[in-house]
């Protein structure tokens, strides 16, 4: 069956399913400073930072040597310990600008709509 090898971290795992076939992805969220990998099997939560490196590579994997995907006893779950930090110590002024800026997203599109005036 054709895969996905995703080799991270030193560790190479084997990615595959005939019948519904096989996901990974990887974000960069810029303006909250994370890179986010997942692939089933596999799933990596960090801060931006040079360095951190994954290859993914396809290939014929054997039914057999399929990775097992995380659960309790399987975890191959990466939390960076900075990123934890960075979530624990993200400031509420952060949230609340966050707030604003969906607020005033809404009340143009009100505005713009006739339904709100923009005197109020």
């Amino acid at each position: 069956m054709i895969g996905l090898l995703i080799k991270y971290n030193g560790k190479v795992y084997k990615v595959g399913n005939s019948d519904k076939g096989v996901f990974i992805s990887s974000f960069i969220v810029m303006h909250r400073n994370e890179f986010i990998l997942e692939g089933g099997v596999v799933a990596s939560f960090q801060t931006i930072r040079d360095g951190i490196e994954f290859e993914v590579e396809i290939s014929d994997i054997n039914e057999t040597d399929i990775s097992l995907p995380i659960s309790e006893e399987n975890n191959c779950v990466e939390i960076d310990p900075e990123y934890l930090r960075m979530l624990s110590d993200r400031k509420s002024e952060w949230e609340w600008n966050e707030k604003r800026r969906t607020f005033y997203e809404i009340r143009s599109i009100l505005i713009k709509e006739g339904i709100l005036s923009s005197d109020e």
